[in-house]
């Protein structure tokens, strides 16, 4: 039995680790195709700063993502514009967010054919989602 749990520990930390490396490969390749620097991308919370320039959204968004219940919905406006800049539509946003499918989402937008493009300036009436 411990056997089994140790093996079944083991598999479960090298998905984890997949998923990491992973995850940074997609991040530094965002940040590398949005004009900025590839290690910007895969340092945390400075990558959410940073995130927030090249969407040009205000710098006080990023504590949004700090403070519990309104995170979820900050996340979801800094994935819409992401989608948005990359000229991605609401279904693109969806992936996104959903937690199963949004490592998928991210790493088709990394090293698919998809370009950094304007993004229009933030707007408070819409919170940006426009």
């Amino acid at each position: 039995m411990d056997n089994l749990l140790g093996m079944i520990l083991m598999g479960l930390s090298l998905a984890c680790l997949v998923s990491v490396v992973v995850s940074f490969a997609a991040m530094w390749r965002l940040f590398t195709k949005a004009g900025r620097q590839g290690w910007e991308g895969i340092v945390p919370f400075y990558n959410a700063y940073v995130m927030s320039q090249f969407l040009r959204m205000p710098v006080w968004t990023v504590l949004l993502l700090f403070i519990p219940g309104v995170n979820f919905l900050a996340v979801i406006v800094f994935v819409h514009r992401l989608m948005m800049a990359f000229g991605k539509d609401v279904m693109w946003t969806i992936a996104g967010v959903i937690p199963f499918t949004s490592p998928f989402a991210f790493l088709a937008l990394a090293f698919g054919d998809a370009q950094f493009g304007d993004i229009n300036e933030f707007d408070m009436n819409t919170f940006g989602l426009k």
